[in-house]
């Protein structure tokens, strides 16, 4: 399990305000093929106009467990239902421009029926494709933002370990 910690080494701190912390559940769904899902998101806002990809998730409601969160998350956002195949763990990240910092919880979920996606949330706008890669595309793909200096990059760098953990566990499976 993994227990990670990143700071915002690419954007200014705007402010001496304290950082709020948000518990977010955020994950990949497995499909039949052993393919990941992963989202397209397009945006034009504080961070910069560009496209990157970025696993499913958000913020786990006052009340709900992470369980329940990660599964609800996935429906927003692709429409499947899903089953939790295995907790990755914990990777703390810090937004200078958000101030904020997120506590995201990782999971590896089996893909079930499509009951069509149901997107709520301010981010969920964000999305542009829901599609399905192996981990090695993933990696790839993840890979080619590590050079770059905007959030493309504070998002690969921290699921790149969680493609990791969860290429051993379906190592593991076969």
């Amino acid at each position: 399990m993994i227990n990670l910690h990143f700071i915002d080494d690419v954007y200014p701190i705007i402010s001496n305000e304290p950082y709020k912390e948000r518990q977010i559940a955020r994950g990949f769904l497995l499909d039949e093929n052993n393919k990941l899902s992963i989202l397209k998101i397009s945006r034009d806002d504080m961070f910069g106009k560009l496209t990157y990809i970025e696993s499913s998730g958000g913020g786990i409601d006052d009340g709900e467990n992470m369980n329940d969160a990660i599964k609800r998350e996935i429906r927003e956002e692709t429409g499947y239902e899903s089953e939790i195949i295995s907790y990755i763990g914990i990777v703390t990240d810090h937004y200078n421009l958000l101030k904020r910092k997120n506590i995201q919880h990782y999971f590896l979920l089996k893909k079930g029926k499509y009951v069509g996606k149901h997107l709520v949330s301010l981010g969920d706008n964000f999305i542009n494709e829901v599609s399905f890669m192996s981990v090695d595309d993933l990696y790839k793909e993840y890979s080619s933002f590590l050079n770059k200096k905007d959030i493309s990059y504070l998002v690969a760098r921290k699921e790149i370990p969680v493609l990791n953990e969860i290429k051993k566990i379906l190592d593991i499976r076969c």
